[in-house]
């Protein structure tokens, strides 16, 4: 939570009015039990989830995870160069 007494005046600049610490730390954790449920029941409905782990050797490791649902998959015959993929 110390965070966001630290990025409270920037946020607060651009029109974001924050309410106490104590009362924030309640809210994210609501916030992130809703977001858990959401994605729970997404990923029961997907037939196919592609995840992606991107991490960083620097100091103050970040890890990312993306979870991205495919429609529809295909399968091409030849390689192409990163050029031709765009």
């Amino acid at each position: 939570m110390l965070k966001i007494a630290c990025l409270r005046s920037f946020l607060e600049i651009y029109g974001h009015r924050l309410t106490s610490q104590s009362h924030l730390r309640k809210l994210i954790l609501s916030v992130l039990a809703k977001e858990k449920e959401t994605l729970k029941s997404e990923l029961a409905e997907a037939r196919v989830v592609l995840t992606i782990f991107d991490g960083s050797i620097r100091l103050g490791e970040a890890l990312a995870t993306i979870v991205r649902f495919v429609d529809s998959l295909q399968m091409l015959a030849i390689s192409l160069k990163a050029s031709e993929l765009v």
